[in-house]
C-alpha cells in the first residue's frame, strides 16, 4: 500500500517512580503487540514518540515546552476548546453567552464533571487556575495575565460564574481554553510548588486520559503512561491505553518506529521526513504551523526613512523568490504567506494582492519611482541622493541564516544593498521592542488562540509601546480591527477581517513570506484521525475518541488536501 500525505488547515525534576508495565504478548502482524488481553475484553494500547524532553505535566506551563502539551491535551480540559475550523465549542463549560455589548460573559459548567481522583469540578477550580494565570511569580505570558487582571470575576454558585471585561472584546471566549487545575489538590500551595511540586509528575485532570506512571533512565523520563478515564463526561474511543516515548532527536524517534517500538511520531523534521513518507506502513499527516515567518519593516526607521514608501515595499516583496525559499532551505515544507492571518483560521481571506517573483516589474517599480542605478549600472540603487541601503537583523539560527542570505542575494539583484545582522534572540527582541532596526526576519505566533485577532500586531495605539513593531500607523487598518474585536456577528467579523486583509495587501506594511509545514506519522493500521489542527500539532489529539485500530485495514483512507 503506498503512503499516504493528509493536509490538515491548522525544569525536570525527577521523581524515582516505578514504572507499570501493561504491554502483554499477542500474536498479529505489526511491529509489536497492541492488545492487551483482559478476562472480558480486549483493550487497544497506542505508543507514540514525541521529539524532545518530558518537564512538567502542566497545562499553565505547557507553553514552555511543545511535547508537554501534546500529553496534557488529553488529560487537562479547558471551559472551551475548538472544532476543526476554530470555532469555540463547549469543553468543562456547558454553554456561555455575552450581552449585547460585548463585555460580559456568563459562563455555566457542566454537571456531573469529576476530576480523576474523584472529587467535583466545580468553580472553585475555575478561580483558582485563573489566581495562578494572574500570579506574577507565575511563568504566564504578560499579555495573558494583563488581561486576565483586568477582569473581574464574580462566582454566583459551583456551577455558573460571570466575567466582566474592562471593555468589549469579543474573542474573550477563546481565552477560556487554559487546562483547568484542581484546587482541592493544589490549595495552599505557592506559585513555585505549583510549578515544581510533584503535581506536575502525577498530575490529577478531568481529560479522557488518566496518568499512570513514568519511567525513568539516567534521571530522565524516558516514557509516560496513560489509561482511559472511564468516568470521562465525554466521548470515549477504542484506545484504553496511551504511551509516549520520549526521543533526542527525530532521526531516533524514527529508527524506534522501526524497531518496532513506537506506533506514531508526534513531530518530523526535514531529517526523516522523506523516510516517512516513503514508507509504505506509515500515514504521514502535515498541517500549516500557525507561526508566521514575516519581515517585520520599520516605518519609523532612522537609518532607512525610505521604508515608508509604498512603491519601494511593493518592489521589495516582487523581488523576492519565496518559492525558491521554501524549496532549498525546508524541502518544500512550508506555504507562501498571502497575508497576516493564518489560513488555518476562519477569518482567513486569500483573494488579496498577490506579489509573485517578478525581479523585472520590481526594477520597474524602482525606476518609475526615482530608484535609479548609479551611472554605469555599477553600485546600488539611489534616491535623493541617498543610496538605498537596510539592515536586515535576523536571529542567528541555520534556517534564519540561510532565508537572510537569499533576501540579501534577491534584494541586491534588483540593486537593494542589504548587510546581514545576525544576533541573539534577546537582543532580536530589545531591537524591535526598541524600534532599533530597518528590516527584521521574525517568527510571529498565531496560533495562541483560535481567534485571529491581529489587533496587538498591526493597530495604530500598539505601535511603539506594544506589539506592533513594524511602527504601522494606519488609521483605516485599525478601524477594521476595532470593529471586528467588538461586534458578536460572526459574518460581520468575517467581513472586517476580510476588508483588514485585503487593505494589508494593498498597503504592504511587512512583508509575510511562509508559513512551515509540520507533520506527524502514524501506521496505516490506526484509523480515524481526521484534521483537527488549529493552533498546534496537539489538536491531533482533538478527536482522539475516533481513533481506532484497524488490524486488516481493506482500503486506503481518502486524503484530505486543502488548499488556501
Amino acid at each position: 500500500m503506498k503512503n499516504k500525505t493528509f493536509w490538515i488547515v491548522g525544569i525536570i525534576l525527577i521523581a524515582a517512580i516505578a514504572v507499570v508495565s501493561y504491554f502483554l504478548l499477542t500474536d498479529t502482524d505489526l511491529p509489536f503487540d497492541v492488545i492487551v488481553n483482559n478476562d472480558e475484553s480486549e483493550d487497544y494500547i497506542y505508543v507514540e514518540g514525541l521529539v524532545g524532553q518530558f518537564q512538567r505535566l502542566n497545562p499553565l506551563l505547557e507553553h514552555l515546552n511543545q511535547v508537554d502539551k501534546d500529553v496534557n491535551r488529553l488529560i487537562f480540559n479547558g471551559l472551551i476548546k475548538f472544532d476543526q475550523w476554530g470555532n469555540p465549542i463547549p469543553d468543562l463549560a456547558g454553554a456561555w453567552n455575552v450581552n449585547l455589548k460585548g463585555d460580559v460573559f456568563n459562563i455555566a459548567l457542566k454537571e456531573g464533571v469529576l476530576w480523576h481522583d474523584g472529587m467535583p469540578f466545580t468553580t472553585e477550580d475555575v478561580v483558582f487556575t485563573i489566581d495562578l494565570i494572574k500570579n506574577s511569580e507565575f511563568p504566564i505570558p504578560s499579555d495573558v495575565a494583563d488581561l486576565w487582571n483586568a477582569i473581574e470575576i464574580v462566582v454566583f454558585d459551583d456551577l455558573n460564574m460571570q466575567f466582566n471585561l474592562p471593555e468589549p472584546f469579543i474573542p474573550f471566549v477563546d481565552y477560556l481554553a487554559f487546562g483547568v487545575l484542581p484546587a482541592h489538590v493544589l490549595i495552599g500551595r505557592s506559585a513555585d510548588e505549583v510549578m515544581n511540586g510533584d503535581f506536575n509528575f502525577s498530575p490529577v485532570g478531568t481529560g479522557p486520559y488518566k496518568f499512570v506512571d513514568l519511567k525513568i533512565v539516567d534521571n530522565k523520563v524516558t516514557e509516560v503512561e496513560l489509561e482511559q478515564n472511564e468516568e470521562f463526561f465525554g466521548d470515549l474511543g477504542e484506545l484504553h491505553y496511551i504511551s509516549f516515548h520520549y526521543f533526542n532527536d527525530d532521526v531516533s524517534a524514527f529508527a524506534a518506529y522501526q524497531n518496532g517500538d513506537i506506533f506514531g511520531i508526534g513531530s518530523l523534521g526535514l531529517n526523516i521526513f522523506e523516510q516517512s513518507f516513503s514508507d509504505e506502513n506509515l500515514n504521514v499527516y502535515s498541517m500549516v504551523d500557525p507561526e508566521l515567518r514575516i519581515l517585520m519593516i520599520n516605518h519609523s526607521s532612522s537609518s532607512a526613512s525610505y521604508l515608508s514608501d509604498l512603491a519601494l515595499k511593493q518592489a521589495l516583496y516582487y523581488g523576492l523568490n519565496r518559492e525558491n525559499m521554501i524549496g532549498q532551505v525546508l524541502n518544500g515544507q512550508a506555504v507562501e504567506a498571502v497575508g497576516p492571518i493564518s489560513p488555518n483560521s476562519w477569518a482567513y481571506y486569500g483573494n488579496v494582492e498577490r506579489y509573485e517573483y517578478n525581479p523585472n516589474y520590481a526594477i520597474n517599480i524602482l525606476e518609475s519611482n526615482g530608484y535609479l542605478l548609479p551611472a554605469g549600472d555599477s553600485g546600488f540603487r539611489e534616491k535623493g541622493g541617498l543610496t538605498i541601503s537596510l539592515n536586515l537583523l535576523y536571529e542567528d539560527n541555520e534556517e534564519h541564516g540561510l532565508i537572510a542570505a537569499m533576501i540579501k542575494e534577491y534584494w541586491e539583484g534588483i540593486g537593494i544593498q542589504v548587510n546581514l545582522k545576525p544576533e541573539t534572540q534577546n537582543v532580536m527582541v530589545s531591537s524591535l521592542e526598541n524600534g532599533n532596526y530597518d528590516v527584521a526576519l521574525v517568527n510571529l505566533s498565531l496560533g495562541d488562540t483560535a481567534d485571529p485577532d491581529p489587533y496587538a500586531f498591526w493597530h495604530q495605539a500598539e505601535a511603539g509601546n506594544g506589539q506592533n513593531y513594524s511602527n504601522w500607523d494606519n488609521r483605516r487598518g485599525s478601524e477594521y480591527l476595532e470593529r471586528a474585536r467588538v461586534t458578536p456577528n460572526r459574518v460581520e467579523r468575517e467581513r472586517q477581517y476580510k476588508n483588514f486583509q485585503i487593505h494589508f495587501s494593498l498597503e504592504v506594511p511587512s512583508l509575510p513570506l511562509y508559513y512551515p509545514v509540520v507533520s506527524f506519522a502514524v501506521v496505516e493500521e490506526v484509523g480515524g484521525i481526521s484534521p483537527m489542527i488549529v493552533t498546534s500539532t496537539s489538536d491531533r489529539f482533538n478527536n482522539i475518541s475516533d481513533w481506532y485500530w484497524d488490524l486488516e485495514p481493506e482500503t486506503e483512507p481518502t486524503s484530505i488536501i486543502e488548499n488556501e
